[in-house]
């Protein structure tokens, strides 16, 4: 069972050496393909996804937010090698031991045709709600159930809370409480946080259109039926 790791970058070389150091410090090499998503062309971010034996890929449009870049980085995985599942990773975020592992007997146990399974953020108080930030999804998941893409487009914010809605709604979703990550969102309040901090009304108002209308599928599909 392998699993394609997609990691939105914008220029935050530390955050990208400690995601990636994380990963393969705590994961089994063979078990994981990583993809970097760069918003820009960035020679530095390019280096360090090298050292660490990571695919490396740009936007072809600069400064679309995180769920943009996913669908990227979900378009060149499937187009490279199918995998059995995806994870939507960041720059700021940090693997802990045996986090796939404990993600993967989760989704053995309690999802064994396919879904979502959300993974421990430590710093967070989100799963407290049933909504989690990083999440494993299954390729089954995304062609059938999220409109064959890895995440929808919201220029901030609720691109889990869709997911997860989406997922709960046909009880394909799972916590997985021993998969760990850490956030380290609070250390890096750059300019990418900003913005989307500005956008975080249009984006709440988005999300409110779509749950309305029962979430429809309305992006090109990465994934066929």
């Amino acid at each position: 069972m392998k699993t394609a790791v997609l990691v939105p970058t914008i220029y935050r070389p530390e955050g990208l050496h400690r995601v990636l150091s994380s990963l393969r410090k705590n994961t089994q090499e063979n078990d994981i393909d990583i993809v970097v998503i760069s918003e820009w062309d960035d020679v530095k971010a390019k280096m360090i996804a090298n050292s660490y034996n990571a695919l490396y890929i740009t936007c072809p449009d600069e400064l679309q937010g995180p769920g943009y870049a996913w669908n990227i980085g979900l378009a060149f995985a499937e187009y490279t090698k199918k995998y059995d599942n995806y994870f939507l990773g960041s720059d700021d975020m940090e693997f802990c031991k045996d986090w796939l592992n404990e993600a993967l007997q989760v989704l053995v146990e309690k999802l064994p045709s396919g879904g979502v399974v959300g993974v421990n953020e430590q710093q967070g108080k989100y799963q407290r709600a049933g909504f989690c930030p990083f999440y494993l999804m299954t390729r089954d998941f995304i062609r059938d159930h999220n409109g064959g893409i890895a995440a929808y487009p919201y220029p901030a914010d609720f691109t889990d809370t869709e997911t997860c809605i989406r997922a709960k709604r046909i009880n394909k979703f799972a916590y997985a409480p021993n998969s760990k990550v850490n956030h380290h969102w609070r250390e890096t309040m750059d300019k990418g946080y900003k913005k989307a901090i500005g956008k975080q009304s249009e984006a709440k108002k988005m999300y409110e259109k779509r749950y309305k209308n029962d979430f429809p599928d309305d992006q090109k599909r990465i994934i066929e039926l």
